[in-house]
Formats: structure tokens, sequence, C-alpha cells
């Protein structure tokens, strides 16, 4: 019996797999085998036509494969056909029927066939069900590849239930571990699998030697923290016994050392428990002290010290050489570490003998300058402070506030000059290409200019065939009105290509341009700025060669050097005297021309004719625009009336006084922002980088467009952290809103984006204009409430500190600590301690703090908590840099005539 479509086709619209098997398996193996070529023809045309889904026909006429191939090859070509690939729908049951039924001797073939063309992403559940029952059908093991692997665990993670019987579990499982990639396959996954491996391990199914070593294996090379988490908790399943970490002691002390927070306090906890069974060597001990004790986890290496000093209290034998160990403790970041390092030497210092004594002394000068009399009078070594010119450098302050006479350290680097010009039609197009897949204020900058100037330099044919070719290939990108830019890109392109312009995209830049011709910009963020001058370009474009742009920066911020702008008009005039700009080029043009006092550039200006050139000499006489006047303003959710939650941003408004204004300046200096945090979704700019340029030297202005953005860094979502270093580079008075940007920067979540905010910080700090005490005002606010996350604010202000900051970070914390010694928010005692280490430096370093009201009334306080021990510690500091301030008739005593080290007034370290 032959095979037709006419019995096929009514079954394969339905989806109905049994009659499909059943025409197929009711027809000769030989009506069978000369249906094939139809097959395939048919899955061919499917395929051309678009109407071939996985769903269906692909799944019924994967049947009709299996049920008509003459061998393995065939069958797996038409399986990977186009959309025949996906079989996720394929009725596995059915189409091993077929293929049993017709006794073919090459299913396994097949198998492996289908298997070899699985990439790394691997197989979903249904999928990998029909590679691997074809496998087993002719008992073949798979290839143990990612793809195949990870396509194994996918199927695994859905019969947790029965692992046990789940085909290939002792081929696959190892891998598993071995691979890197399956780590994210697991932490995805719920906990079930774990518990079922286990449980399989424990009931003997597993070897469990074999499965811990393979464990610690997968801890030790590494790896995401989160891709970790999935081996922590089979560790934790596992649960070793004392007598198994000490066989995999080596893997532990590396993880102690190396691995991240999570899987180190693991490694300590198993470690401790084999040390307290008497299991762990004293090399392995003292080798895993000297992994941890550096580093910066402040609980890790309190574990550690207390887990010393309970084997030097256990062993007295050791006690000296457990010591020794201790001195790794202090160069630690910490200051409370380091104290208790210090207090654990103490107590076994006659066990010492003159070598380790020697070399606790050598270690001590790590130690913070208020520990370092403690370190001396043990050691007997003398506390000299070093010379004036070889303090050391983490000490340096960068920039001197009022109260420190010390030189400042310039870290600040010139602002960087833009890319060279685009030089030819090959580069214009490369950077088009390059812009649809990422944009950058500077691409977009370097590909306005191109498309202005190019063709007024001579043959246009090259540029255009370029032009063409990018609007060919990527016309997906230009004819999305919903993309406005880029849309307004491509008809600039056009108009230099020569092609028509595209009328519902014209139609739209006419009716912005219109709305922007009363005298003030339509825009609803300052990054819009770039639409407008992108709209400009492709409307006047088709007039003819331009002379070029006025507002290209000439440098990565956004500034135009001032001679360059002189010189791009004087140019204009020269080619026409009749030239005019555009309104929106000389507008960004002249907000961001750098202002200049030299006579030389003055004396060009006034030279020019026309009427912009007239404008661009007033506007360098007066300075430019009045620097815009920016106010906190803050914003709060509330729940059934009460509120629950509160953001703090900016206002704007145009300065008052003299100086030069212009509809744009006023435009991008207005900005009221609403009452709740995220009423208004729209004004949070597209891009903050392009908004950033369009103010270069008023960042003032805009930090406060994106403080909506900025103050997300400190929630799961995050924020453009690259924005700060950006913001820090500009120049102009640094207000309310550089200072909540840079605040939230500081108390950003995520590792990266406080560095960016460090960064900034010290761009600022190496600068002339006062930003510091502003800066610790609005963190005492924030921090007091949790709105930021003081524990955050306290690590970015230690880096900027170690980075020689140290001026800059006490004038902060002068203004942080006050109100927050008030509220006492969780984190406090660790921004104490730091604040005690900035005083110790600024001392060393020849500069003199100045004074944190109330701190002595939490100093005198009863009591032992480590908030009022690190109030003591600073306050004792403090007096203490009085006292090496010295000899002043003005200076007050260090300590009150009773003898208590504390007093009840402010603490005050008085000026020179």
């Amino acid at each position: 019996m032959s095979l037709s479509w006419d019995a096929l086709d009514g079954p394969i619209g339905k989806g109905d797999s049994e009659a499909v098997t059943a025409v197929l398996l009711s027809a000769s193996e030989a009506g069978r085998l000369a249906f094939a070529p139809a097959v395939a023809a048919r899955i061919r045309v499917e395929q051309a036509r678009g109407t071939l889904s996985a769903r269906r026909p692909a799944d019924m006429l994967a049947l009709l494969v299996i049920g008509c191939s003459p061998d393995a090859e065939q069958a797996a070509a038409l399986l990977s056909h186009g959309d025949m690939r996906d079989w996720t729908w394929i009725p596995t049951s059915r189409f091993l029927e077929i293929a049993r039924s017709r006794r073919l001797t090459w299913t396994a073939d097949l198998g492996a066939r289908l298997a070899a063309t699985v990439g790394p992403e691997g197989l979903g559940a249904g999928e990998w069900r029909l590679v691997s029952s074809l496998l087993a059908d002719g008992d073949v093991p798979p290839p143990v590849t990612e793809g195949i692997v990870r396509s194994w665990l996918t199927g695994a993670l859905r019969d947790t239930g029965d692992l046990a019987a789940v085909p290939h579990l002792d081929l696959m499982l190892p891998a598993v571990f071995e691979i890197d990639g399956m780590a994210a396959d697991l932490a995805d996954a719920g906990p079930e699998f774990l518990d079922a491996v286990a449980g399989l391990a424990a009931g003997g199914r597993l070897e469990r030697a074999a499965l811990l070593a393979m464990t610690v294996d997968r801890l030790v090379r590494g790896g995401r923290p989160a891709w970790l988490r999935p081996f922590v908790t089979l560790h934790d399943r596992l649960a070793p016994s004392p007598a198994e970490i000490a066989a995999h002691a080596a893997g532990h002390v590396r993880l102690i050392g190396a691995a991240p927070p999570v899987v180190a306090g693991l490694a300590q906890r198993a470690l401790r428990s084999a040390d307290r069974a008497g299991l762990l060597p004293r090399e392995t001990l003292l080798e895993a002290a000297a992994a941890v004790l550096t580093r910066p986890e402040k609980t890790l290496v309190r574990a550690q010290l207390s887990w010393l000093g309970r084997v030097a209290r256990r062993d007295p034998a050791r006690a000296g050489k457990v010591a020794a160990a201790v001195g790794a403790a202090f160069g630690h970041p910490a200051l409370d570490v380091q104290e208790q390092a210090l207090t654990l030497i103490s107590g076994h210092l006659p066990a010492l003998d003159t070598a380790a004594r020697a070399g606790l002394a050598a270690a001590s000068p790590a130690l913070a300058d208020v520990l370092q009399p403690r370190a001396a009078a043990m050691f007997a070594t003398p506390a000299v402070p070093p010379p004036e010119d070889e303090a050391p450098a983490r000490v340096s302050p960068v920039a001197p506030s009022p109260a420190s006479p010390a030189s400042p350290i310039s870290l600040a680097s010139p602002v960087a000059e833009m890319p060279p010009a685009v030089a030819s039609a090959g580069e214009l197009g490369e950077e088009v290409v390059a812009l649809l897949h990422a944009e950058t204020a500077v691409r977009w900058e370097r590909i306005l200019d191109g498309l202005a100037r190019l063709p007024a330099e001579g043959d246009t044919s090259a540029l255009r065939a370029v032009l063409r070719q990018v609007l060919h290939r990527h016309r997906q990108h230009f004819g999305d009105r919903r993309l406005v830019r880029l849309s307004f890109l491509g008809e600039a392109i056009r108009a230099v290509a020569g092609h028509q312009p595209q009328p519902g995209i014209q139609r739209h830049l006419s009716s912005m341009m219109e709305a922007c011709a009363g005298g003030r910009p339509d825009l609803t963020t300052p990054d819009e700025v770039l639409t407008s001058r992108i709209a400009e370009l492709a409307l006047r474009l088709p007039g003819g060669p331009l002379p070029g742009l006025l507002a290209t920066p000439t440098h990565v911020t956004g500034s135009i050097a001032a001679d360059v702008l002189v010189s791009r008009i004087a140019r204009a005039e020269a080619s026409d005297p009749r030239w005019a700009p555009w309104p929106f080029d000389v507008e960004q043009a002249l907000l961001r021309v750098s202002p200049t006092d030299d006579p030389a550039i003055l004396a060009r200006a006034s030279a020019l004719a026309s009427a912009a050139g007239r404008r661009l000499a007033r506007w360098l006489r007066d300075g430019g625009p009045p620097s815009p006047v920016s106010s906190r303003h803050e914003q709060t959710t509330t729940d059934e009336g009460r509120d629950i939650g509160r953001r703090v941003v900016a206002n704007l408004r145009p300065g008052d006084g003299a100086g030069s204004r212009t509809p744009l300046a006023t435009a991008v200096f207005t900005l009221e922002q609403p009452s709740r945090p995220y009423d208004d979704p729209w004004r949070i700019p597209f891009d903050g980088e392009i908004l950033a340029m369009v103010t270069p030297h008023h960042r003032e202005a805009a930090a406060a467009w994106l403080l909506p953005v900025l103050a997300g860094l400190g929630g799961p979502g995050g924020g453009d952290s690259a924005l700060l270093p950006i913001l820090a580079e500009g120049s102009g008075p640094a207000g309310p809103a550089m200072a909540l940007a840079v605040a939230y920067g500081l108390g950003a979540r995520r590792t990266a984006d406080r560095a960016a905010g460090v960064d900034a910080f010290l761009l600022l700090a190496a600068g002339s204009e006062p930003f510091a005490a502003a800066l610790g005002a609005e963190l005492g606010d924030l921090c007091g409430d949790g709105t930021v996350r003081l524990s955050r604010v306290v690590t970015a202000l230690g880096d900027a500190h170690t980075a020689g900051a140290s001026a800059a970070v006490w004038e902060v914390l002068t203004a942080m600590l006050p109100p927050l010694l008030v509220t006492a928010p969780r984190g406090l005692a660790d921004l104490l301690e730091l604040a005690a280490g900035v005083v110790g430096a600024i001392g060393t370093a020849g500069g003199v703090p100045g004074r944190i009201p109330g701190l002595a009334a939490v100093a005198t306080r009863g009591g032992g908590s480590r908030f009022v021990r690190e109030a003591r510690r600073l306050h004792i500091a403090l007096a203490e840099a009085a006292g090496r301030a010295g000899g002043r008739t003005d200076a007050a005593p260090a300590r009150p005539a009773t003898g208590s080290p504390f007093h009840g007034g402010e603490d005050v370290v008085p000026g020179p």
C-alpha cells in the first residue's frame, strides 16, 4: 500500500498523532520509502512559505520523517532543517513506535547525529526526551558535551522524585560538576535536585566520597557567588565529618582564602570542626589563618581571630606560633579587627620568642595611628611618626579644607579631547552601524559632524554609495518612528545619499521644529536637544553643502574650546557673507563653549561680522548665562496617608543677575520635580551621557535632571553610575544636586557603582569648587533614616581615604556625623572607626581636624557597646591630634584637668 497526502493532510492539520501513525504503519515498507522524497519536498515548501511551525505541522511531519526515511543521515538532515529543528512537540512515544514497527537498526545512529547538532545552550526537556530515547533504544551513551549535559540536567531537574531512574545518571552527574557552565542552571533550580543527590549518596546509590570530592573541587574552581551557592548547599547537605574535612583540608584552605565570602565561611566552619576533633595539623591551621586574616570581610577575620584565641588557650605550646600569625591582621582596614588582634597577642606575649616579637614589631606600622602607642609599648619599639617627606601615601590629603594646611595632591587629569573627526565615507558608514548597536554621545557627535561636513569636501559618489548600503542593510532601524533619533538620522542619511524622504517622518520632523520655533524649545529633558539637532540637520541638509556644524564638541565632556568656536564662525562668514547658523546648532554651541578671559580670543570674537559672531562675542564677555539655581526637593511615597519612603532630588530655575541668556539655556535650567518619586517617569532621561554633554559647564543642571536615575543606585534596579565621573569632570559650581548625586553613588548597592561614586568624589576633591561639607550634610540626612544605606557609604568613604582624599573625607565626616549621632543608624560604629583613622592620618600628614559636635556626650556614656567604644576612640584621637597641634595659646586642652579622657563639650581641635 502506498502513501498519499490525501490520507495524511487531515490528521496532520488536526495534530492527530495516532491517526498519522496508523496511516504510516498501514503502508508497506516500499510505499513508505517511495514517499520519502515527497516528505522532504513538503518540508522545504512549508519552510519557504513560513508556515512550518514547531507546534504544527512540524511535529506531525517529524513522524513522517521517521516513518519514511531510508537511513539516519537523511532523517537527521530533515529533522534539522529550518523550523523542523525544534523537537519540543514531537510525540516521542509515537516516534519510537514507528521506528520499532519498521524494525529500524539506525535509531541510535539518528540519536547520535541529532546529539551532535546540540549547541552549548542545550535542549528543552521535550527535545532531550526524544534524543535520549533514541540513544537508549540502541544502548548508546550520549556524548558528554556542555549542550548534552545541560539537556540531561534540564530533564533530570524534572524527575528529582526518582533521580536514580534517570538514564545516564552515572555518566552525566560528574559532568555537572566538571563543566563550569552548569552552575548557572543549578542556581536557577530549586533545592529538590540537590536533596535528591544527597539522598542517593546517603543510600549508597552514589559514592559519597567521590561526590564530596567533586563538590570541593567545584567550589575551588570558583565563579560567581550565585553559581557557587548550589554547591555550598550540597556541601551542607552532605554534612561531611571532621575526618572527611581533614581529607580535603587543602581544598578548604584554598576556599577560605580566595572564595567569595559565603564559600569562605563554609570552609572556615568545616576546618574549625576538624580542628576541634584534633585532626587539623598546626601547619594547616596557620596556613588557613594567613589566608583569611588578610581578607576584607570583618566577620570572617573576627571569627578566625576568635578561633586562634581558643587554640592558643587550649594548647599553650602553640600559643607563640598562633600569636605570631595574628600579625597578618595588622593591615586589615577595620580598626576593631586590628584592636582584636593586638588584644589576642597581648595575652600571649610571654610565649613569643625574640624572632616572633621582632616580626610583629616589623608588621606593626600597618596598624592605625591610634593603635601605634599601644603596639610600641607591647613590642618595645619607639612610636616615632614618619618624617613629613615620608608620610604614607595612603594618608596624603587631596584637597585641603580650611582646617587642613597640608599641600594638595592633584588627582585630576586633563579632560580628554574628542577623537579625530570622521575622515572618509567608509569611516562614517562604520560609525553609523556601530551606533545602531551602541549609542554613545561621542559617536552621535562624530556622525552628525561627518554628515554635515563630508558632502562639502569633494566627490560625493563614494559617500552616497556607502550611505545607501547602510540604509538598505539596516532599514528596520531607520523606519521605526518609535526610535525617534534613529528615524531622524535616517532622514539625514537619505538627504546625503540622494534618496527620497519618508513622508511620515518628514511630517514628524516639521511639526517638531515648528513647535520649537516660538522662542522656547519644547523639551521634555535636555537630552532631547540632540534629537532636535538631528531633526534640524535632516531638514536643512537638502538645501546644500554646509561649512560644518558649530556645536561639535572639542572634548568628550561636550565642551568646545572658545578659540575653536570663534574660528568656525569666522570660516562660515568667509564662505558666505549671508551665512546664518541653524538655531539649535548655535544655541547648543553657546551652551558648550568654554568661558575664557584670553584677550586675544575676545578680540577675535569682537571682530566677527555676522549676527552669530556678535552674539558669541557678547556671550564670552558676559561669561555665559548666570549659573542656574538649584534647591533640594523631597519626594515621598505614601500608603494610606502614611509616608513610607522618600527620595531627595533637586529643582532648577535660571539664575539671576547679569549674563547672556538663550531660550535653550532657559529651558534646560528649568526643572520642577513632582511631589512623588515616580509620578513622572517621562522625566527620567533616555540617555544620561547625552544629557550631561548638553551643559558641560553647568554640571549642577545636568545633575538635577539625572537625580531620579541616580537615586535608584541603592535599589535592586540600579542606575547609570557611569554618569557620576562624567558629571564630576564637568565644570561650574557644585550645589545640592551634585552633592546628592555623589551621595547616591557612594551609597550604591553594587560595588562597581560605588567605585564610580568614589571616582567622582576624588575628581571633585582634586578640584577647586567646595563640595565636601554639602555632601556630608546630605549623607547625614539620607543615612539617618535609611534612604541611603550607611554601611555602603562607610566602605566608599574608606576607599576615598585610602586613595588619598583624607582631608576631603574628614570634611564630609564633620558635617555627616552630628545628625547621625542623634539618629544612630546601623553602621554608625563603622563610620566612627573610619573617622578615627582619618583623624590619625591627617594629624600624621600635618593637618588639623575640625570638630564633631555631640561626640563627647556619646563618648562619656556608660556601657560597652561598640558604638560607644568607637565614639571614645574618636574622641581620644581628636584630643591627641590637639596635643600634636601643641604649643598654641589658643588650643583647648586635649584632656580636661580632672584627668578624665572625656569632657562634656564639643570635640574641638582648633585650627592654626
